[in-house]
């Protein structure tokens, strides 16, 4: 290089301007005559000082195939060595770094279902980094694993309390529950979801009491792709029986009253069988056990019994409720009937 200085008589220094930073110098240095003769030179090699250098532009981060991502950057090229480049998804904020040569970087062993942060540093020759700039992207959406450790708490005759860990198997995909509840007695069900707790913990609500019930969970992803169920059978425990529904009396014949009920509305499951029992005015009294057809069958919905042997002409009273395998007594039905023959 040649530079332009103005000299004194026996200066022995120069200084030499306008140079750039972070640049290496070959500096020549040699005598002049008055009449322009040029002696034998000494060369010098010279660095100008570092500075901080200019952060890359145009940071872009893109998902790629099999849990990976492409990153790219507009790279400074004053006073830069290399770049920095540090990862983090937004469930664990720890960095992951690397140092680069070039301006694209390949990112690998990603998680799935998460979203990351890249951030990319321009370093210099002596380790000054620049500002960072940065971009966001997501991995694709995978099908969590089943939820694990599913238990049951307690049961009580309407509700199930349970317990169950997240997926061992990306979890981080898992960002709702759905929670079903199948009656086997009557052949229903019901399907609710709920996102992740603090403690994962739940409650079935509202069950029929003394019922068959399969309970089942199952992990959803943010796409709705969804684990294979994992269920617990159950039984909810016993509650009284409300009162048999729409219970009339109607003659059939002399001596015999017809007699028609529904099961009750609440609890029909806990009834084992029926108390019949009736009260005439002349004083006639009865008590009659009505059991299911068969002892693996329940009572079914609407009961028909024909209730003979009474007394001419007389007013009854009847009433009827349901017995718990416990021996718990139900509310009572009451209806009023009349035999003929007056």
């Amino acid at each position: 290089m040649q530079g332009n200085s103005n000299f004194k008589e026996k200066d022995h220094h120069a200084t030499i301007s306008d140079l750039f930073l972070c640049t290496n110098y070959t500096i020549d240095v040699a005598a002049v005559s008055f009449s322009g003769l040029v002696g034998p030179g000494v060369q010098k090699d010279a660095a100008t000082e570092e500075t901080e250098p200019l952060p890359p532009t145009a940071v872009v981060a893109e998902s790629a195939p099999e849990n990976s991502a492409l990153v790219s950057w507009d790279p400074a090229t004053l006073c830069v060595d290399h770049f920095h480049v540090c990862y983090h998804d937004e469930q664990v904020p720890i960095d992951t770094c690397l140092d680069v040569w070039n301006n694209t970087v390949t990112l690998v062993d990603l998680l799935s279902c998460s979203k990351y942060t890249v951030l990319v540093t321009s370093v210099s020759p002596y380790g000054i980094f620049s500002n960072e700039s940065y971009d966001n992207f997501r991995t694709p959406d995978q099908k969590p694993g089943e939820p694990e450790n599913f238990s049951i708490l307690e049961e009580t005759p309407h509700t199930v309390d349970f317990t169950y860990d997240p997926p061992s198997l990306n979890p981080q995909c898992a960002v709702e529950y759905d929670f079903q509840e199948i009656n086997l007695d009557q052949g229903s069900d019901k399907t609710v979801s709920s996102v992740p707790q603090p403690h994962i913990e739940g409650i079935f609500k509202n069950l029929d009491a003394c019922t068959n019930y399969e309970l089942r969970i199952r992990a959803v992803s943010v796409t709705k792709l969804h684990s294979e169920w994992v269920s617990k059978a159950v039984l909810t425990l016993e509650d009284t029986p409300s009162e048999p529904r729409n219970f009339t009396s109607s003659q059939d014949g002399t001596n015999n009253l017809d007699l028609q009920w529904w099961r009750p509305e609440f609890n029909s499951m806990c009834a084992s069988r029926y108390i019949l029992e009736w009260s005439g005015d002349t004083g006639d009294t009865g008590t009659e056990t009505i059991n299911p057809p068969s002892p693996d069958e329940p009572l079914p919905f609407e009961v028909k019994y024909t209730l003979g042997g009474l007394a001419d002409c007389s007013s009854y009273t009847l009433t009827v409720h349901a017995i718990t395998l416990s021996g718990t007594m139900g509310v009572d039905a009451t209806t009023t009937g009349h035999t003929n023959n007056c």
